[in-house]
């Protein structure tokens, strides 16, 4: 129920932090710091040097899955509350988060040129990323004319199919 920080050339503990309950997660390390989950349902940030908690995210259930970090500012994690969770690596604030349905996020997610891959207990891999979409501001018309100084607001359309839903869009 601890994560014990040993410095690797001698093996001496630098420090530890209480998880509130058991860990099956491996720890994943990036940029000085180990990111870890918890049965308690937190993920943990830990300084790798000093063994000091710098923030903690509570999800819906507890998390066995370990960690992936992107190495551009994010940590992706699965819990049993049937989310995949985005998270800010320096301050654990939610980007972005995405409930399964009624299965348990038990497996650790992978990341691959810009894509999170992740398994569920349901059977499905789920694959996120960013999604190119074309928009046109003023159809039938080449170029499209921007005033950029105007200071205003650009009103744009964005068009769905079959196999692309506009509300999932982050504006």
């Amino acid at each position: 129920d601890q994560a014990i920080c040993l410095d690797h050339a001698t093996g001496a503990e630098i420090g530890a932090r209480s998880l509130n309950g058991n860990s099956t997660s491996t720890p994943a390390f990036h940029a000085g710091n180990v990111f870890i989950g918890s049965d308690d349902g937190n993920v943990y940030a830990i300084n790798a040097s000093t063994g000091d908690t710098l923030w903690t995210f509570l999800t819906g259930g507890q998390v066995w899955a370990s960690p992936a970090v992107s190495g551009d500012g994010k940590v992706i994690v699965g819990s049993w509350d049937h989310t995949l969770y985005c998270l800010d690596e320096g301050t654990g604030g939610l980007l972005w988060s995405f409930y399964t349905g009624a299965s348990r996020l038990l497996s650790s997610p992978a990341i691959s040129d810009g894509l999170v891959f992740v398994g569920n207990e349901n059977g499905r891999v789920y694959a996120f990323g960013p999604v190119p979409v074309a928009i046109d501001i003023k159809p039938g018309s080449c170029p499209n004319p921007i005033n950029v100084s105007s200071k205003g607001v650009i009103s744009v359309a964005v068009l769905g199919a079959a196999d692309f839903d506009v509300a999932m869009i982050d504006p």
